[in-house]
């Protein structure tokens, strides 16, 4: 063999190599990627996961395809804000693009619509987080610094709503009362008033005592875990203002919770870390 036969024999070698070790490390990332998805989709609340799964994507090359089930939630989003007649209507539009985005957490555009149909929803502590995962999702987007400064003034706003004083006892007493989930899945909601599906498994019912507040699970019917009749503490809770934190503590858990009490005191927003 002369030299020129073996040198490239040996560049031959090298590039093969380098494909196959190229092509490893994408079937890795790709399981990866397939084993967070799937985890977040057990757990939506990991902010962490969520944010490790745009990561990765971000330094993969070629970029993952949209899934066609994510697409289809898009689709069914798009036609529901578009044809929206009252709050419910936006906040199922959400609810598809937030289905979306659980399904395909790298893509931006869901998150940039969720934040639109919150908006449209009236509920700003959503749009707030959603707008905050597509700053996280498309960093270098022509209209980043818009959307950054969007979600400061929505920051702003939230922070003025809950700090407004609220008149001790007797003006948390009208929270008192059976309450329905909203069933838009997260982040958790209830009103006692307003436009949203009934969920014919339980309701809840809150307890007011000085600035705490009990919520309880009741069942309506026989469901996966309680038969009907019987009652369970889901949450235990403390108002500051219109702000409230505590603990999920139902099925034994101690996780910490959050949230914003509507002004019109017709509607409560939850946060729950599920980590």
């Amino acid at each position: 063999m002369n030299p020129q036969t073996k040198m490239k024999s040996v560049l031959f070698c090298a590039v093969t190599l380098a494909i196959l070790a190229f092509a490893r490390d994408s079937e890795n990332a790709q399981d990866v990627l397939k084993r967070n998805v799937a985890a977040l989709q057990k757990k939506p609340g990991d902010d962490n996961l969520r944010r490790k799964i745009i990561e990765l994507v971000a330094g993969t090359n070629p970029k993952p395809i949209t899934p066609p089930e994510a697409a289809e939630h898009e689709g069914a989003a798009e036609y529901k804000m578009k044809n929206a007649k009252n709050i419910a209507g936006f906040a199922d539009a959400a609810g598809e693009y937030a289905t979306a985005s659980l399904i395909a957490p790298w893509i931006a555009e869901a998150y940039y619509n969720e934040g639109l149909a919150w908006e449209k929803a009236g509920r700003p502590q959503e749009a707030f987080i959603a707008y905050k995962w597509y700053l996280a999702a498309a960093p270098d987007a022509k209209d980043s610094t818009d959307v950054a400064k969007h979600v400061g003034q929505l920051r702003a706003s939230l922070e003025k709503i809950s700090r407004k004083p609220v008149q001790h006892e007797s003006a948390l007493r009208v929270l008192e009362g059976a309450w329905e989930d909203k069933g838009f899945g997260t982040p958790t909601g209830w009103s006692n008033g307003g436009e949203f599906p009934r969920n014919d498994e339980f309701h809840y019912r809150l307890d007011i005592k000085g600035n705490e507040i009990l919520v309880t699970r009741v069942q309506d019917r026989d469901g996966n875990r309680f038969l009907k009749g019987e009652e369970a503490v889901d949450y235990r809770l403390k108002a500051d203002g219109r702000r409230v934190n505590g603990v999920m503590v139902i099925f034994g858990w101690n996780k910490k919770t959050w949230g914003t009490i509507r002004e019109d005191f017709k509607e409560l927003d939850l946060f729950t870390d599920y980590d």
